[in-house]
C-alpha cells in the first residue's frame, strides 16, 4: 500500500456490520495524546467501515475495540471483542521500485 492511498476496513460482529466503533490506526513510534485523537481514529459507519489516509510512510498498527450486553441469562454481564492487524504502508507502489531495478537505477 502506498502513503496517501485510502485505508478501509470493516468491522463484523456476528456476519453483521457494527457503527459507532472507533478505529485506530497508530504508525509505528507514536502515541495516542487524547483518548479521541481524530489524526488517529476513526469511526466507522453504518456499513461498519471506517476509512482512513495515512500522511507518511510507516508500518501502521489498526486496532478497535467493541463491548456489547451479554443477553443469554448466564454467563458474564458484557462481551468483549477486539481485533488488530499490521500493515505497512509505503512511499510508492512497489511497482516503481521493481521497474526503476529492471532498468540498472539503483533507485532514490
Amino acid at each position: 500500500m502506498e502513503e496517501k492511498t485510502t485505508i478501509r476496513v470493516r468491522l463484523l460482529v456476528e456476519s453483521k456490520p457494527i457503527q459507532g466503533v472507533t478505529v485506530s490506526f497508530l504508525p509505528q513510534g507514536i502515541n495516542l495524546e487524547v483518548e479521541d485523537d481524530a489524526d488517529f481514529e476513526v469511526v466507522t459507519d453504518v456499513n461498519g467501515i471506517a476509512e482512513f489516509q495515512p500522511k507518511k510512510a510507516n508500518l501502521y498498527l489498526i486496532s478497535a475495540r467493541h463491548i456489547t450486553a451479554n443477553s443469554k441469562p448466564t454467563g458474564p454481564s458484557n462481551i468483549y471483542y477486539s481485533t488488530s492487524l499490521t500493515l505497512r504502508v509505503a512511499n510508492r507502489a512497489i511497482g516503481d521500485v521493481t521497474t526503476k531495478l529492471k532498468n540498472g537505477s539503483k533507485g532514490d
